[in-house]
């Protein structure tokens, strides 16, 4: 490829660089120059993050070519402060609490300071639009919005700003420390993270950049199920670039169940697929090339010979007899771990409360997958440190989940592998799998060489994993008088073609299947479903999410058949100390009938006096 000179201004510094021609300013930035502030989110011009100011105006660095950029003055979010001292934007970020992952605020900091330097005095729809480009996971913007606001104000010249004068403090006469600094509790602390945020110092995985580093991308399958015939990498090792082909036969232990370390889970996986494929983006081959663009072209020449399955998406049908086996471990579609079908509570007698109850409602609650689209895509950096050591710097959400999982599947032991996390750029549960860091550690290791594999925008969209699909069946029996004397619930979740974080999900539902209520009568039958969809993962409070969801549209309900007002209907099942939950534990401290009346007091809500005078606590406590 042709090499090209470029030369401009980035933050006030003269630079110029020999690069391949077509490399964007967002690569030559981060790779060459090692301003690492401008981040890469999507590399399509969707997320904002990598934004930069060209000659004042905005522009996206992931899809400005740096060639064009020659004679240009170019200002990144590394280049605001001066001295030491934060530009008010950064510092108005700070005091609003406007990051969280931190990793979208350098871009959206540059989109601000453009419309400030344009429109000193902005309205609100303003700012909402000068940042509509600017995609955050995490804040829900409005603090980001507030912080554009308070900069405006700080910045504006028709303020009355007053004088000061610097005082001398000297130590003799003052205390590091004031007493009430001491007293955490309810006080707004900023965050120790925040400042690496609004500077675009703060390291994230792909933010290290090492010597001689390989590039490593999937084949992936194009099918849902299939069992594969043949692998041809021939044509592909010959292409220019390509240093190692990796395929299943390469993996020293090619199979593994994520939640290991607390002894839950199947070893249903494979690292690379082996003899068949269970959902479309499996894995297949591993390309290390000497550049990403190499290897994404290596991998198109990879010929996998196919001879697809029947396959089945819906847990309804997975379940059904004669029903396509996706995952042959338990020769079924259905289990929760090791060798149990389901997760069970049975507590009393529940044919006999719905025997006695007054009505009986049954009602069934589905989800859907859900996508955690963190704007940092999932990936990890692997460098060898010699003696057969690896350094793998990771955004992995389960630190020592994913270093047993390695030091198992390369058959290494763990202390030679060095596991490097940190700031996580949006994760909301997404990135506890083990999914790339085994196959980087195993690349380096062959090669000698470090590794980088990181998901494109399309792989984390495609195939990293979702919250699980579920579907829970929930049959009360109620009395008129508001009391549930029975709860039947049947809870399915979608595990997609492995095991994952499924059965974990699955156990904690059974938990909580019963609500913060004493019911007599519990019956309950919590399953895993294998289908030929993406493997499911955690996502905050995955197992419990959609089972909360479901319990409380079904008290609504209850409460409407019988009458009743719902919050008094809840009063009056609500847990007690000294009451029996479902699993066998005495309810304790629960508080939950204190906790409603004040939110009754706080939304104005109607509630009989003799509501308002209950006690979760048993009498003398």
């Amino acid at each position: 490829m042709a090499k090209v000179s470029v030369q401009f201004t980035l933050n006030g510094a003269e630079k110029a660089e020999f690069i391949d021609s077509g490399t964007t300013l967002l690569h030559a930035l981060r790779d060459k120059i090692g301003d690492t502030s401008p981040k890469g989110g999507c590399h399509q011009g969707t997320c904002g993050a990598c934004s930069v100011i060209i000659d004042g105006e905005l522009r996206l660095s992931c899809l400005t070519l740096a060639e064009t950029c020659s004679g240009a003055a170019i200002t990144t979010t590394s280049g605001l402060s001066e001295g030491g001292v934060l530009h008010p934007l950064q510092r108005a970020f700070l005091d609003a609490f406007a990051t969280q992952c931190g990793f979208c605020t350098p871009g959206m900091i540059m989109a601000a300071k453009v419309l400030l330097d344009h429109t000193p005095n902005p309205s609100r729809d303003e700012v909402v639009e000068a940042l509509s480009g600017n995609i955050c996971r995490c804040t829900g913007y409005e603090p980001i919005i507030q912080a554009v606001l308070t900069a405006a104000r700080s910045n504006s010249q028709n303020a009355a700003r007053g004088e000061s004068k610097k005082m001398e403090l000297r130590k003799s006469y003052f205390a590091d420390q004031r007493k009430d600094d001491l007293h955490e509790i309810g006080q707004p602390r900023p965050r120790s993270d925040s400042p690496g945020h609004v500077t675009g110092k703060t390291a994230y995985f792909a933010d290290r950049n090492f010597p001689g580093m390989l590039h490593l991308k999937m084949v992936r399958s194009p099918h849902h199920h299939a069992r594969i015939l043949s692998i041809d990498i021939s044509e592909a090792e010959k292409h220019p670039g390509v240093v190692k082909i990796l395929t299943a036969k390469d993996v020293p232990h090619n199979v593994y169940t994520i939640l290991i370390l607390i002894q839950i889970g199947p070893e249903d996986e494979t690292v690379l697929a082996d003899g068949k494929v269970r959902w479309k983006g499996e894995a297949v081959v591993a390309v290390l090339a000497e550049t990403e663009r190499a290897a994404q072209e290596a991998a198109a020449k990879v010929k996998v010979d196919y001879e697809v399955l029947p396959a089945v998406f819906d847990m309804e049908e997975a379940l059904k007899p004669g029903a396509p086996i996706v995952n042959e471990y338990h020769g079924r579609n259905y289990y929760l771990y090791d060798s149990g079908e389901c997760r069970k509570v049975r507590f009393g007698d529940v044919e006999a409360g719905f025997a006695s109850a007054d009505h009986v409602l049954e009602q069934t609650y589905q989800s859907s997958p859900i996508e955690h689209a963190p704007t940092e895509t999932t990936g990890c950096i692997v460098a060898p440190e010699g003696n057969d050591r690896f350094t793998c710097y990771t955004n992995t959400q389960a630190m020592f989940f994913t270093l047993d999982n390695a030091s198992i599947i390369l058959q290494m032991p763990g202390n030679r592998l060095h596991f490097v996390g940190g700031t996580v750029g949006g994760g909301f549960g997404g990135k506890v799998d083990v999914i790339v860091e085994p196959i980087a550690i195993l690349g380096a290791k062959l090669t000698g060489r470090p590794v980088s594999f990181i998901y494109s925008r399309a792989e984390e969209m495609q195939i990293s994993s979702p919250r699980a699909a579920e579907k829970v069946v929930i049959k009360d029996g109620v009395m008129k008088d508001g009391r549930i004397v029975a709860r039947k619930v049947t809870g399915y979740t979608d595990a997609g073609a492995y095991s994952r974080h499924s059965p974990y999900g699955a156990q904690k539902g059974a938990g909580h299947y019963p609500g913060p209520y004493t019911i007599p009568n519990v019956w309950i039958d919590t399953y895993c479903v294998y289908t030929n969809r993406t493997p499911s993962s955690a996502m905050r409070g995955f197992g419990v999410t959609i089972g909360d969801f479901a319990l409380e549209v079904q008290m609504d309900k209850l409460a409407r058949l019988i009458g009743m007002d719902p919050l008094e209907f809840r009063f009056i099942n609500a847990y007690r100390d000294g009451d029996m939950k479902a699993h066998r534990q005495p309810t304790e401290g629960a508080a939950l009938i204190e906790c409603m009346q004040e939110a009754s007091r706080a939304a104005n809500w109607p509630v009989a006096e003799k509501f308002m005078a209950m006690s979760s606590y048993a009498k003398g406590a």
